[in-house]
């Protein structure tokens, strides 16, 4: 995450806009399932701009924690041009390294059964550690 980039930024917008492929993505016109169904998805269609907005305002307010929190050096969304400044050392984590076993126990536990569990657990096990190495590791 914490690699991120404006073009990243850009390319997400973009998605937003235009979810593709659309039979990964968007609900079949029409339809409304529940979110356990195997054909629920996370989108209605396009997101109208002022979605898109909010959208990126939520990942920025995120990130912002992510920051404060110490996990980040800096916010990837961050528009502002100032220049980079040292970050002071934050000694506080908000998950000991118990928590963060327990966490990844959690994730091993989940369900595999059907497809819709795969996946949802592949994306955990995908996205942990992204979150726990690109700089939100905890302090040993």
């Amino acid at each position: 995450m914490s690699s991120l980039a404006h073009q990243d930024l850009l390319a997400f917008q973009h998605f937003l806009s235009d979810p593709q492929p659309a039979a990964q993505w968007i609900m079949h016109s029409g339809r409304k399932v529940a979110r356990t169904h195997a054909d629920w998805r996370p989108f209605a269609g396009r997101l109208a701009p002022t979605s898109r907005r909010q959208a990126i305002i939520i990942l920025n307010s995120m990130f912002s924690w992510l920051v404060t929190a110490g996990y980040l050096a800096g916010n990837p969304l961050s528009l502002s041009r100032q220049h980079a400044r040292k970050a002071k050392p934050r000694v506080m984590r908000y998950l000991d390294e118990e928590a963060w076993t327990e966490v990844k126990l959690a994730i091993d536990a989940l369900p595999r059964d059907s497809e819709r569990e795969r996946n949802t657990t592949f994306g955990c096990v995908g996205f942990f550690p992204c979150f726990t190495y690109a700089g939100c590791a905890f302090r040993r």
